[in-house]
Parts: structure tokens; sequence; C-alpha cells
């Protein structure tokens, strides 16, 4: 999504420029500095191959309290939530 939205600002600014524009409308029709769009643009592409290789990485590595979370069984409650209760099979 990043790669679509950054190549549609690109084109959006040097299609204005191509036009002798510095401007062009956004959708709510507020001005927009199509140099700075460009920029913008080509920041999101940078950061999408900056980044490609850690999209396909399922989660990062986790320390602590939340690490001993994921290791703890499904099963098992803490004893707060052991009475029971009717939303609390």
């Amino acid at each position: 999504m990043l790669t679509v939205a950054s190549s549609g600002l690109i084109l959006a600014g040097v299609a204005a420029l191509q036009s002798g524009r510095l401007h062009y409308p956004n959708y709510w029709g507020g001005p927009v500095f199509a140099p700075l769009a460009i920029v913008i643009g080509v920041l999101g592409l940078i950061l999408v191959i900056a980044k490609w290789r850690s999209f396909d990485q399922t989660g990062a590595s986790i320390s602590g309290k939340a690490a001993r979370r994921r290791r703890r069984p499904i099963g098992e409650r803490p004893p707060i939530e052991t009475f029971d209760k009717p939303w609390n099979p």
C-alpha cells in the first residue's frame, strides 16, 4: 500500500510540474505543494526498499513480561479468573 501511495504522490507532483504549476488540488480541494509531494513519495519508496526484507518476518523478538506470557500455556488462567462467572467459562 505504501508503494502505491508513494507512486501516486510522485505521479501527481510530476504531472503538476509538467503543466507549469507548483500546486495541485487534493481530494478536498486544498493546495498541495508538488515538489514536497514528490519528496515525500520518494521517501516512502525508500522506506519500502529499506524494509522489504523485514516485511516477511512474522514478529519481533520480545522479552520480559510479554515473553513470559507467550510461553505460558493457553489453558492456564491467573488466580483472579478461576472464580466461575457466567461470562468466563
